[in-house]
């Protein structure tokens, strides 16, 4: 059966890279590394998977997945729980992945990264406003913001790469 002119193999490698990726940097994501007595926060890296979704993925894995993948990093990284579920899912509800007709060139991904961005930095300082009662120490928020955006344009060459390697898999099946 065809969805958007994907076969039905095709999807679900989509959905795997996707999910393998996010899985991935949500690990990576719990990290903090210390450069020069500088910490380095990677909080902001699983957010690219979400940003970057394929729109052949099924839709219904595709929202159970992400759902606990943002749990998944709540708990890992100790942080308020449903906040990156909330993240998340606001993103796919909003740019909704699966209503797209063709593959995402890199200046249309990256205004769905700024988009990303922006519903990121208002759930979690609204949300830190509310839980917390007081404002978010910007500069522990923003700088992961900038790092997982020097990373953008390098996941984006990655899951091209991805994608063309899965569908050519899938060609020759």
């Amino acid at each position: 059966m065809s969805f958007l002119g994907s076969s039905s193999g095709l999807r679900q490698g989509q959905f795997i890279q996707a999910l393998l990726a996010g899985v991935l940097l949500t690990l990576l994501g719990t990290l903090n590394v210390n450069i020069f007595n500088f910490n380095v926060s990677l909080s902001w890296l699983p957010l690219l998977v979400i940003a970057l979704w394929p729109h052949g993925a099924p839709p219904v894995r595709s929202v159970i997945a992400i759902l606990l993948l943002g749990l998944a990093q709540d708990w890992l990284s100790m942080g308020v729980p449903g906040q990156w579920a909330l993240v998340y899912l606001l993103c796919i509800l909003f740019f909704r992945p699966f209503d797209r007709l063709k593959p995402l060139s890199f200046t249309h991904s990256l205004r769905l990264w700024i988009g990303a961005l922006f519903i990121a930095l208002l759930v979690l300082t609204f949300s830190g406003r509310i839980i917390y009662n007081d404002w978010p120490y910007w500069a522990a928020l923003l700088q992961p913001a900038l790092l997982a955006t020097l990373a953008f344009p390098v996941i984006w060459i990655l899951r091209n790469r991805m994608q063309s390697w899965f569908s050519r898999r899938e060609e020759a099946l």
